[in-house]
């Protein structure tokens, strides 16, 4: 396992929608709102192992030969840990914490399902008055807190270590959407997707027929994948589970079999690093509504 304290030194983070810089302020009861908060510190000094890009192993098969066979490779979902302190956001000093407040700190950290965790800056402005300008990152980790010690020193303020599991094995940016609505029977879009790990990502797609039933083509022309829907009801929103676990799903009739309504000559449509020329072709009826929906993958950095 491998300290990221060194690369979050000196920043705020959230868990889901709550900040860890006004976390006491405003997501507890009243008697702890003060000006605490909660930083990502390093007391590591010199040279410090960091993660970088993705953990993977090779699988392969002794067969006998020269070489062994070649099976493919497992990415593996990394834990890290992070070191944090409590401080006075008026003062910037370390602060200890009430036993209330050690309560509200495990509450704010240990849940029993992946949460989004996003470190943002913590810096000053020009005239000194130590007023908080926050930046947040585009990368988001997918964790579960799996461990938390306590540091003291002889001031008795010290830090904690806290041990997270990503639920990938890598970060991703925030969800983009690229939407598009016509009242013809065609349209081309450009989607750009910035990645760095895997050579595709796959998007989620969404769609309507709001003037009739007939059938879908989408056609991603960079990496020439074409998908054929037939018989899509009207006033129906499909929705395409592209990454991982593919599956078509009538978001409007849950009794209909939507699997059925793709042709089986379709390929899943992927995006390429950078741009993407896609096209979207509507038959036997006019006008569409659409949406993709993605997140590109980044490598721990």
């Amino acid at each position: 396992m491998t300290s990221l304290a060194k690369q979050f030194y000196q920043h705020y983070f959230s868990i889901g929608d709550i900040g860890s810089s006004d976390y006491f302020e405003s997501h507890n009861p009243h008697f702890l709102q003060n000006d605490k908060a909660l930083v990502i510190v390093s007391t590591e000094g010199g040279i410090l192992e960091r993660m970088v890009g993705i953990e993977a192993d090779i699988n392969e098969e002794d067969n006998g030969g020269f070489a062994p066979s070649f099976l493919g490779v497992n990415k593996s979902c990394p834990s890290f840990s992070i070191q944090i302190a409590c401080i006075n956001k008026r003062t910037m000093r370390a602060e200890m914490l009430t036993p209330d407040e050690m309560f509200y700190l495990n509450k704010y950290l240990f849940k029993d399902y992946y949460r989004p965790f996003k470190v943002y800056g913590m810096n000053f402005n020009d005239n000194n008055s130590n007023e908080q300008i926050l930046s947040w990152s585009d990368v988001i980790y997918y964790v579960i807190f799996t461990s938390l010690k306590q540091y003291n020193v002889s001031n008795g303020r010290g830090y904690f270590e806290a041990t997270i599991r990503l639920d990938s094995p890598c970060a991703y940016s925030n969800q983009i959407e690229k939407v598009k609505t016509i009242t013809g029977n065609n349209f081309t879009i450009e989607i750009e997707a910035k990645f760095n790990v895997g050579d595709y990502i796959y998007p989620d797609i969404q769609f309507n027929l709001p003037n009739g039933s007939g059938n879908v083509t989408i056609k991603n022309f960079t990496t020439n994948q074409t998908m054929t829907f037939n018989n899509v009801p009207q006033n129906n929103v499909i929705y395409c589970y592209n990454e991982g676990y593919k599956y078509v799903q009538n978001q409007t009739d849950s009794t209909a079999y939507s699997m059925g309504m793709l042709d089986p000559n379709s390929e899943w449509i992927a995006l390429a690093d950078g741009v993407n020329t896609i096209e979207v072709y509507v038959s036997g009826t006019n006008g569409i509504e659409t949406k993709f929906i993605y997140q590109n993958k980044i490598a721990i950095q």
